[in-house]
């Protein structure tokens, strides 16, 4: 059941919602960070009280958000990360760190930049994939503007 490299992989296919094409735009944004600063966006660690799923929808939810009620409550496999409140079952401490600023405060983008490549991924990594950017959105952003 499992698609998608790990560190690219949707919150869709982790908690079972199902996936479509807006998975695929999921690891596009994934692989257009990689190539931009050379680093993985996620890189999920198994702890001692959680596995390395739970750990990926932790670093998912710091970067984008809390997760809609369908992915926490409604998907195959939201028990198994989420308790009734919506909240992940082992992980509480999340430290919430937008994209432009991991961009910005770590890979020392200027704020300009960090903006520019932010707006163009933020969409793809909607974590509601009906609401997540599409292939046609992307080629028409500002940011590949001149590309």
């Amino acid at each position: 059941e499992d698609i998608q490299t790990r560190q690219y992989r949707s919150p869709e296919v982790i908690t079972g919602l199902g996936y479509g094409t807006s998975a695929d735009m999921w690891s596009f944004a994934c692989v257009v960070f990689e190539l931009l600063v050379g680093d993985l966006l996620f890189d999920p660690r198994a702890g001692t009280k959680w596995d390395r799923e739970e750990d990926h929808l932790a670093m998912m939810i710091e970067l984008c958000g809390d997760f809609p009620r369908s992915m926490t409550h409604d998907a195959k496999h939201s028990a198994q990360y989420f308790n009734k409140k919506g909240d992940l079952h082992h992980i509480h401490q999340l430290k919430f760190w937008p994209l432009r600023d991991v961009l910005h405060d770590k890979y020392r983008l200027t704020k300009e930049d960090a903006d520019a490549v932010a707006s163009f991924l933020m969409p793809c990594l909607h974590v509601d994939p009906a609401q997540r950017a599409s292939a046609y959105d992307c080629l028409n952003h500002p940011f590949l503007e001149g590309v």
